[in-house]
């Protein structure tokens, strides 16, 4: 045979099956019989593999795919070994490779749709598991391609449920009914009393924690990449701080009645309240620029019209009305409420329907939120904030509030924090892990230091100082809060969610251990148990454990001559009561 008819017979597409069909039965039997085993108990099922097992898998394909490059099934047995080692990129190459090998292989085709499958990217796990189907060559790949093209729909109708469709507008309506009614029982749950008698030491921490984490989250936004608006969401994001957390972890460490406590629930509830008027402002700076919905755009186009000077600062004219406007609403929001909410609430219990009253009350809670938009330019859930507040106050605070509890936990409020779970992408978070570290960081510096200074710089040693500010450190539904409504208003990506919803769950989770752990420090301010001081006294040295009070020391005397072991109450001695109380054993 010539060398023309042996590239006629090379080129032959027969010939060339034929070859690589004994190329892979030989490439397919020089796998040893320990990768094999591996291999056999890998397709049983891939968790019987220790991870030892599962590397050593690797390391023995990627030696056989070295010797046999070109082989299709190699590089399939490798991509699968990969997907069972976590290594998903190395996997998603092999089958790529695999495919393009081998372009009519079924099994190629299979399993590259199965992984697309498991990421989550269905339209090409459908495109690969469809083209598996029409090579399937027996019933047995035909069932297994139609099993995994069945489960691929299943996936992709559960996803548009989420993502599109007359389903996501009703979930997305209910989270924002759940928004409303979390802010309204946060209302509802501030200590008005407690932030009247706050002290100013509670005022100051509050403010520093306002101040600091707002800057320092503006400025490492901006610094990252981020617009102004954008970082300065970040930074609002960042300023209110979670007050069931701190009071949850001060009642589990039983310093409830510390100076601390005090300082901290009464920062908490002042710090929440400021961090609402940020966002308010944020949200309000943000949207007027093309707002057409509310009363401070209107007046900013009436006020240029009739002013020539207005138009040639149209940016002063736009915040003189929003602040104005931000007045009024608080103003007339509040003042109807304290004076006709009561009343109201009156006439609703006469009635003999059922359920008047937080009927009504809901009611009321929208017609809030819609004012504080169109009135205030403020968000929403400022509106619902600012009348549990009032019902903060009012002699029927106990039976809405207990209303509300089961209208929002057993169902609204759950599909809020639902709702900005699945708005949340964590692998939106690749690229961005330097700004999740940095934020972090800002957000739990931003507290216990800035809180922490404010505390020292109003009296309080170094201890007790970085104990408020260790408390003042959780974030909670106020900045998720934030977080929901800078993602609707697409100040914020999905990268941007991402990182608030991780620090909103790391500084959760991180104050309980950090308050704890400040309450093991020992400060010189602290009142020491009576248990330290001593309250059982022995005969010998009683004179000497009281002898600053001669009255005790007296009562101690009187002790030692009865010849029988007495008990002396220390306590009145602790707070200069010279009146000694003895109880005999």
């Amino acid at each position: 045979m010539n060398l023309e008819n042996t590239e006629i017979v090379l080129n032959d597409a027969q010939t060339k099956n034929a070859l690589s069909a004994r190329v892979s039965s030989l490439a397919l039997a020089s796998i040893s019989s320990e990768t094999q085993g591996l291999l056999l108990r890998m397709f049983a099922d891939p968790y019987l593999l220790e991870k030892d097992e599962k590397a050593s898998l690797v390391a023995q394909l990627r030696e056989c795919v070295g010797r046999f490059p070109e082989v299709s099934e190699l590089r399939v047995l490798l991509g699968m070994a990969l997907c069972v080692n976590l290594d998903v990129h190395p996997a998603i190459d092999e089958l790529k490779e695999s495919v393009r090998l081998a372009p009519n292989s079924f099994i190629a085709q299979l399993k590259l749709g199965e992984l697309w499958m498991r990421l989550r990217v269905c339209d090409k796990a459908e495109e690969h598991t469809r083209l598996a189907s029409l090579l399937a060559q027996n019933l047995a790949q035909s069932e297994l391609a139609r099993k995994q093209a069945a489960t691929i729909r299943a996936m992709k109708r559960a996803m548009h449920v989420f993502a599109g469709g007359e389903a996501t507008g009703a979930l997305l309506l209910l989270a924002q009914f759940g928004g409303l009614v979390l802010m309204f029982i946060a209302g509802i749950e501030t200590d008005i009393d407690r932030m009247r008698e706050a002290s100013g030491t509670a005022f100051l921490v509050a403010l520093s924690g306002v101040i600091w984490p707002f800057l320092l989250g503006a400025g490492v936004g901006h610094l990252f990449g981020l617009s102004w608006r954008t970082a300065c969401f970040l930074g609002g994001a960042l300023t209110a701080t979670s007050v069931s957390i701190s009071a949850r972890t001060l009642m589990d460490a039983g310093k409830m009645s510390s100076p601390e406590a005090t300082i901290i629930l009464g920062a908490a509830v002042i710090d929440d309240v400021m961090g609402l008027f940020v966002l308010a402002f944020l949200a309000a700076s943000g949207s007027t620029a093309h707002a057409t919905f509310g009363l401070a755009p209107i007046a900013s186009d009436w006020v240029q019209q009739k002013m020539p000077v207005a138009v040639q600062h149209p940016l002063i004219v736009q915040m003189l009305v929003i602040s104005a406007c931000v007045a009024v609403f608080f103003w007339a929001g509040y003042g109807l409420a304290n004076r006709f909410l009561d009343p109201l609430i009156r006439q609703l219990r006469k009635l003999s329907a059922n359920e008047a009253v937080p009927s009504c009350v809901l009611a009321l809670v929208l017609a809030y939120a819609i004012s504080a938009e169109w009135l205030g330019s403020v968000a929403g859930i400022t509106g619902a904030y600012l009348l549990g507040y009032v019902f903060a106050g009012s002699e029927f605070r106990a039976d809405v509030e207990r209303s509300f509890y089961a209208i929002g936990h057993g169902l609204l409020i759950p599909l809020f924090f639902v709702s900005i779970g699945l708005s949340s992408d964590y692998r939106a978070l690749s690229g961005h892990w330097a700004l999740l570290g940095v934020v972090f960081v800002v957000a739990v510096l931003g507290k216990v230091v800035g809180c922490g200074l404010a505390a020292f710089a109003s009296g309080m040693d170094w201890v007790r100082s970085f104990r408020v500010g260790c408390g003042m450190m959780s974030r909670g539904e106020v900045g998720l809060i934030v977080t929901a409504m800078g993602a609707s208003t697409a100040i914020f990506s999905k990268p941007e969610v991402a990182v608030m919803v991780a620090i909103v769950l790391l500084t959760t989770l991180l104050t309980p251990l950090a308050l704890r752990g400040a309450f093991q420090l020992r400060s010189d301010d602290d009142i020491p148990p009576l248990s330290d001081v001593g309250d059982v006294f022995a005969a010998s040295n009683s004179e000497l454990l009281l002898a600053e009070n001669e009255e005790a020391a007296a009562l101690a005397e009187g002790i030692e001559d009865s010849q029988h072991s007495t008990r002396v109450d220390a306590a009145p001695l602790l707070i200069g009561n010279p009146q000694g109380q003895v109880a005999s054993q």
